[in-house]
């Protein structure tokens, strides 16, 4: 937890975020900087700084800090930790400051792929995805990374669990405020069987839509690859796809043929313009998979900002 208690000062400040933290504050933080010292430089250098509102960031940030302080189960890891996952540095200045794990972080070391789609997928989706995972822990056992939400997320997770993998979720909100609710038994699930959960939120933060977005860019950051079980153009997966092109990650697609009943219009806009490879089977998907195994540590993550991951 290297200069913890720092990190949420600064992100308590309005209009710090993760990126001004990483560009600007990093510096002073690496000098070792206190509290005091950093509050006359946030007075300085942020124009909606003032006495009273950097008081009062201290103030939560010390109530955050205590907090976590008390709990067990949970560990937090900061940018200046050894143990901060290296895969999450491919988003550049965007990379979350402070990240919340429950269960085995080294998890997220082993090879893997994110696999998301709509929280409302048609029949024939869900059973292919179930398909799908199944293969991949048979073939590659590779962690399933997703984003514990309704439909496609929550399959990739329990048909994980059910064929003896590990699976990580990425959370939009803080551990204290799981969405939907219906997933915490899930999350229980998660962490028997020795996945992990992950959120970049303290633990009493709740979902918003713009942490529904920030969170689909990190699933695509930590994912080795993404695959896309079903999706419109306008869904919030195209967030997890745009940023997982940007960075040059893999993206397979599962490809229901040209009569499918649903909306795959994502699907198809993904493999005519995204490159997405396209799987309509077992045999394709492993094919995906190999060639995941023969690309693997031969090139380097692209760098990004939240602008190229709300872009397209």
């Amino acid at each position: 937890m290297e200069k913890l208690r720092e990190i949420l000062f600064l992100r308590a400040i309005s209009g710090v975020g993760n990126a001004r933290v990483s560009k600007f504050y990093l510096q002073y933080l690496l000098k070792n900087n206190e509290i005091d010292v950093l509050k006359d430089l946030v007075l300085a250098s942020e124009a909606k700084a003032d006495e009273d509102s950097v008081n009062q960031a201290i103030e939560i940030s010390n109530k955050i800090y205590d907090e976590i302080l008390d709990r067990s189960d949970l560990q937090v890891y900061t940018i200046l930790d050894p143990e901060y996952p290296k895969k999450l540095n491919a988003l550049g200045n965007k990379r979350p400051c402070i990240i919340y794990v429950k269960g085995d972080i080294t998890v997220l070391d082993e090879k893997n792929i994110a696999i998301v789609g709509t929280r409302v997928p048609v029949e024939n989706t869900a059973k292919k995805e179930l398909s799908f995972v199944k293969a991949t822990i048979e073939r590659s056992e590779r962690v399933i990374v997703s984003g514990l939400a309704a439909g496609c997320d929550t399959i990739a997770h329990k048909a994980c669990i059910d064929s003896g993998g590990k699976t990580v979720a990425m959370l939009p909100c803080g551990f204290d405020h799981i969405v939907p609710e219906e997933n915490k038994a899930l999350c229980e699930e998660i962490l028997a069987t020795g996945g992990a959960l992950i959120s970049e939120y303290p633990p009493d933060t709740k979902a918003t839509q713009y942490t529904f977005v920030e969170r689909d860019a990190i699933i695509a950051a930590l994912g080795d690859a993404t695959l896309v079980m079903q999706c419109g153009m306008k869904s919030g997966t195209m967030h997890t796809v745009n940023a997982a092109a940007k960075m040059h990650r893999q993206i397979g697609v599962y490809n229901p043929g040209n009569n499918a009943i649903g909306d795959f219009s994502g699907n198809r806009y993904i493999i005519e313009s995204k490159d997405g490879f396209s799987i309509s089977d077992t045999e394709e998907l492993g094919k995906f998979l190999e060639s995941l195994r023969e690309s693997e540590g031969t090139e380097e993550p692209v760098q990004m900002t939240i602008f190229d991951i709300m872009g397209d």
